[in-house]
């Protein structure tokens, strides 16, 4: 059957791993593919992760790159999908469906429609960095108060965000029913299709799952995103841990910038599976 999918995500470089492991040649295919469509010389295999395929249009080159990587990345997802499918290995759950974890290991290949929203720590830290954008463009960092205060928070806005130009987006799917387990799993921004505002609503996720969440546990934001090594989190200082002290600082956060974010709103409460994302569509 002929599925149309329309991408609100898709990780090209996971889908090159895996279906590497199945056709060795793809990811030569891929470096040729963009050879042939833009002249341009990729030597020593290609980093296809530096490419942005979200975000708005380029000029020149680097825009025909990526608009190669992201229109062969659907393509490669196609065959990836078919040859995990022929092997009987996805477990397909509508959304009326309830998600059990009863026969769901790691490793157990996902394809789960649920209705998704970002963290609201993130749109919390998305509110924060605009104004201070706009703020130092417009030559008012003197109003952002404390230049060592800004300091300290910065670093820790940049240690929730992750890394430079890979962002990491926690999405949600909180259950509302008793038998039916929470789908959390981390999508970088830069293999977000279109405005990241966007990502949000009703989609299909295709990944593999990565943790199973049982009941009466409970998974953190902080944990999840490992933007602290285990041994810093539970560092001792500011009255308690590390870890305690961001979750108060996000408690204090003021209301013009998208605050307060209470600890609840950033702890998942099992069960809940946690999937490592392949992509995300609509169909």
């Amino acid at each position: 059957m002929l599925l149309l999918r329309d991408y609100e995500y898709i990780d090209v470089a996971r889908i090159t791993d895996y279906l590497s492991s199945v056709d060795p040649g793809v990811a030569n295919e891929l470096t040729q593919r963009i050879k042939s469509n833009t002249g341009v010389n990729v030597s020593g295999g290609i980093n296809i992760q530096a490419f942005k395929l979200g975000g708005g249009a380029r000029k020149g080159d680097e825009s025909e790159v990526q608009q190669t990587i992201r229109v062969y990345a659907q393509h490669m997802f196609s065959r990836l999908y078919d040859e995990v499918q022929k092997a009987g290995a996805i477990q397909t759950v509508d959304l009326d469906t309830p998600l059990e974890m009863d026969g769901l290991s790691r490793s157990s290949v996902l394809e789960v429609t649920r209705d998704f929203r970002p963290s609201p720590l993130h749109q919390m830290l998305d509110s924060f960095t605009g104004i201070v954008d706009r703020m130092k463009s417009l030559g008012m960092e003197s109003e952002l108060g404390d230049e060592a205060n800004m300091e300290q928070i910065m670093r820790i806005v940049g240690w929730l965000r992750g890394e430079e130009g890979s962002n990491e987006v926690p999405m949600f799917s909180k259950a509302d029913e008793d038998g039916d387990a929470s789908v959390v799993f981390v999508a970088r921004e830069n293999f977000v299709l279109g405005m990241g505002t966007e990502f949000r609503g009703e989609m299909t996720l295709f990944g593999k799952v990565q943790e199973l969440v049982p009941a009466g546990s409970s998974i953190d934001l902080i944990d999840l995103l490992k933007v602290l090594p285990p041994g810093v989190r539970g560092a001792n200082g500011f009255g308690g841990t590390l870890k305690d002290a961001i979750h108060d600082f996000m408690g204090e956060w003021p209301k013009e910038l998208g605050g307060p974010i209470e600890r609840d709103e950033v702890v998942v409460q099992g069960p809940a599976v946690v999937v490592t994302p392949v992509a995300a569509y609509t169909v």
